[in-house]
């Protein structure tokens, strides 16, 4: 590759760019687990109490001196919910938040292991994030999926309406040629049909 035609990108500003959305990713993650586990670990514990897989076993077994099995069951499938009721429900934020804060309560008089350890720091995590958004994690990225969708739509219409010389979907592309970087030798787009896929990227750097 020739030195002129090199693109340094700065760690440091990627970075900053990424994270956000890695912490998001992991929140979302944490939500979703957390209320299928309760949910999953409450019914285990209505329907055999005495019996219990390993996983769920560790999750919602309480101590002895704790509330009963069974109550404690309805209260985890309760607080599974309402972890998921902004999504699956429409309910606000708050809902999820205060599921959160009943599954710390829940898990803090459960038996001990990792699994337990892991549901804790999935509500904190949890809690933290709608704390810093005011927003559920899985309703805010419902919500920014729907947004892109809606104003892709919306540029393809505009496109439509005012943009009538430019190559609509479907449509083949206008021919052209441009010089290798090298300088020595031409290329046109043509050349290419029927041979092999040709990306075009555009950017600020173009």
């Amino acid at each position: 590759m020739q030195p002129e035609y090199e693109m340094v990108m700065e760690l440091t500003s990627f970075a900053w760019t990424l994270i956000p959305m890695l912490l998001h990713g992991l929140t979302l993650a944490a939500q979703g687990i957390l209320g299928a586990a309760l949910v999953a670990s409450g019914i285990a514990l209505l329907l055999s109490p005495d019996h219990l897989l390993p996983g769920l076993g560790a999750l919602a077994a309480p101590r002895p001196e704790s509330v009963g099995a069974r109550r404690f069951g309805r209260l985890q499938i309760g607080a599974g919910v309402l972890v998921l009721a902004p999504l699956s429900l429409g309910w606000p934020w708050l809902a999820s938040a205060a599921g959160c804060v009943g599954a710390i309560a829940l898990l803090w008089v459960s038996g001990r292991g990792i699994f337990r350890a892991l549901a804790l720091a999935a509500a904190a995590l949890t809690l933290l994030f709608m704390a810093w958004e005011r927003d559920d994690p899985a309703t805010l990225a419902a919500r920014i999926l729907f947004k892109a969708q809606e104003w892709r739509t919306h540029e393809l219409e505009w496109q439509l309406a005012n943009d009538v010389r430019s190559p609509k979907v479907g449509d083949l592309a206008p021919d052209f040629e441009l010089q290798d970087p090298s300088g020595e030798e031409t290329i046109r787009l043509s050349s290419f049909r029927g041979k092999r896929p040709v990306a075009l990227v555009f950017g600020s750097y173009t």
